[in-house]
């Protein structure tokens, strides 16, 4: 992760390098040789509780990136789409609570049934 404003960019090669999902938030487009491709949407959905607090300065570029990811893949999923395309449902979440891993994965687990399904379909003779 390497999302601008919170890290600099990177020069390589004469060239600035920021994060990658600024462009291309679900690179699944990249895969040309594979049987099945399974994108993850890891922005997930974002909300706030009725009690929360108004964003902060730093909040609001994050959810200004999430709303460019977002429209970003809209777009391109109108170009073509993975095999499967997985969105958890992650709730109360901020870009930046990697601590709170536990309750990133807790809140995604329904995520897996309908792919796991997908899966076995797809999968059994």
């Amino acid at each position: 992760m390497a999302m601008p404003g919170l890290f600099r960019p990177v020069k390589h090669a004469d060239r600035l390098l920021v994060d990658g999902g600024l462009t291309n938030p679900v690179p699944f487009d990249l895969l040309s040789d594979c049987d099945i491709v399974i994108g993850v949407d890891v922005l997930g959905v974002r909300t706030a509780d009725a009690g929360d607090a108004d964003p902060s300065a730093l909040d609001n570029i994050f959810n200004t990136f999430q709303i460019m990811q977002a429209s970003i893949l809209r777009e391109k999923l109108k170009q073509g789409a993975p095999d499967f395309l997985i969105r958890p449902e992650v709730r109360n979440i901020r870009v930046l609570d990697f601590h709170r891993f536990e309750e990133i994965l807790s809140q995604s687990r329904p995520a897996l049934e309908p792919l796991e399904s997908g899966l076995r379909q797809r999968l059994e003779p």
